[in-house]
C-alpha cells in the first residue's frame, strides 16, 4: 500500500509515526518546508492550502495520513483554518477525485473541550464535542468534513483524536507531584508518538468503512502514585456518572480518557506506559 503523509517534518512523524509505517507501507512524505536533512522516503514540499499542489501529490497514493496542521492553539485564527480546515478540504477532495478510499486524519482530544468539564469519565468517543479554541473548532470541522465525505462516497475516513504528546523525556521528568493541576486540563493524559503510530497503522489496515473516531492516550495516566477514582474524587467531585468500561474502577492507573473501543476494534495494544518511560530508548 502507497501511503502519503503529510506533516511529515513534524515531531510526531519523526517521533516515532514514520518508523512504525515504514515496516509496511511504501511511504511518500510532504509538508511546507524542505528537510534539513537526507531523508529516507520521497519527499514533495507542498503548502496544503493550495488546491492545484494537493491535486498533484496525491496521485498514485492508496491512502493519505493527514497528520499537516498548525497546533499551536494560541496562533492566529486565519492561519489555523485557512491550514487545519481547508488544507484538509483540499486533501479529501483530491483523494476523492483521484480515487483514495482511506484517509486517517489527526484530530485532537481538545475536540472535547479544554480544560475538560466532563459530563461522564472515563470519556469516551460518544462524550457530547465542546470544542472551545480555534484550533480545537478546526480539529472538529475537519471531523465533520471528513463525516461529509464518507456519507456522499464510497470514502473511509478514520480521526485519530490524540492527547499530549511527549517528545523528549524531560517533559515526563518534570512531571512533579506538585505540579498535579497544572495535568488537570487535559485529564493526566500521554502517548508515545509510536503508539500513535501503531494506530494509523491498524487504521489502514482494518476493514473500517465509513467516518469513525478513536482516542489516541496511553492506557495510564501520569500520576500513578495517585488512583484515577482518587482523581476523580479530588479534582472532579461534581461528574454525574463513571463508567467501567475497560474495567477502569478496579484499574488504579487507568487513563481518564477511554481508549476501550480503539482496543475493541482496531486491536491497539499500547506499547508505552508511563510507569516504564525511563526504559523507553525512542524518546530524545
Amino acid at each position: 500500500m502507497k501511503v502519503l503523509i503529510t506533516g511529515a517534518l513534524g515531531g510526531i512523524a519523526q517521533g516515532g509515526v514514520i518508523q512504525v509505517l515504514e515496516k509496511n507501507f511504501e511511504l511518500k512524505l510532504t509538508d511546507y518546508k524542505e528537510p534539513e536533512k537526507e531523508l529516507k522516503h520521497k519527499f514533495i514540499k507542498t503548502d496544503i492550502r493550495d488546491y492545484l499542489e494537493v491535486k498533484k501529490i496525491v496521485k498514485e497514493a492508496d491512502a493519505i495520513v493527514h497528520l499537516g496542521a498548525i497546533a499551536n492553539p494560541s496562533e492566529d485564527p486565519f492561519l489555523i483554518y485557512s491550514t487545519n480546515v481547508m488544507g484538509t478540504i483540499n486533501l479529501l477532495e483530491s483523494a476523492w477525485q483521484n480515487n483514495i478510499k482511506r484517509f486517517i486524519y489527526a484530530s485532537s482530544i481538545h475536540i472535547y473541550g479544554l480544560p475538560f468539564n466532563p459530563e461522564y469519565l472515563p470519556i469516551d468517543e460518544e462524550h457530547p464535542l465542546n470544542p472551545c479554541t480555534p484550533y480545537a473548532l478546526s480539529k472538529f470541522l475537519s471531523e465533520e468534513t471528513g463525516r461529509l465525505y464518507t456519507k456522499r462516497y464510497d470514502f473511509t475516513f478514520i480521526s485519530l483524536r490524540i492527547g499530549s504528546v511527549f517528545l523528549r523525556k524531560e517533559s515526563y521528568n518534570n512531571l512533579k507531584k506538585e505540579n498535579i493541576k497544572d495535568r488537570q486540563e487535559v485529564l493526566w493524559n500521554h502517548i508515545h508518538p509510536r503508539d500513535i503510530g501503531q494506530l494509523i497503522k491498524l487504521s489502514l489496515l482494518k476493514d473500517i468503512k465509513g467516518f469513525e473516531a478513536f482516542n489516541a492516550v496511553a492506557d495510564d495516566h501520569t500520576f500513578p502514585e495517585i488512583s484515577s477514582l482518587e482523581l476523580i474524587r479530588r479534582f472532579f467531585p461534581l461528574v454525574k456518572k463513571i463508567n467501567n468500561k475497560d474495567n477502569f474502577l478496579i484499574r488504579k492507573e487507568a487513563s481518564l480518557i477511554s481508549i476501550e473501543k480503539a482496543k475493541r476494534i482496531l486491536g491497539y495494544k499500547p506499547n508505552y506506559n508511563f510507569r516504564d518511560y525511563q526504559k523507553w530508548e525512542t524518546l530524545i
